[in-house]
């Protein structure tokens, strides 16, 4: 049986950090941010992280309009704070 580790200990982990599971990103609000990183790793065809995930609700509009909803309907969910 192997150590178990939590997740301060794994993100320091050596074998974690050269093998690039862990990775630093651009957050639009909060700076650079580590994420964790796609474990698949093919040399041809190598992943990436395009964006760091969206804040609570960075999408809420867009998605509302795209089923349907209108600016007025959306605007009395967010004065029945139904949405922020």
């Amino acid at each position: 049986m192997g150590p178990v580790k939590n997740y301060l200990e794994v993100t320091a982990d050596p074998q974690v950090l050269e093998n690039e599971y862990i990775t630093e990103v651009n957050h639009p609000s909060r700076g650079r941010v580590m994420m964790v990183a796609s474990p698949i790793q093919l040399s041809k065809t190598p992943s990436t992280i395009r964006t760091a995930a969206p804040e609570l609700g960075q999408h809420t509009e867009e998605i509302l309009l795209e089923v349907g909803y209108t600016w007025e309907d959306i605007i009395q969910l967010r004065n029945d704070k139904v949405i922020n």
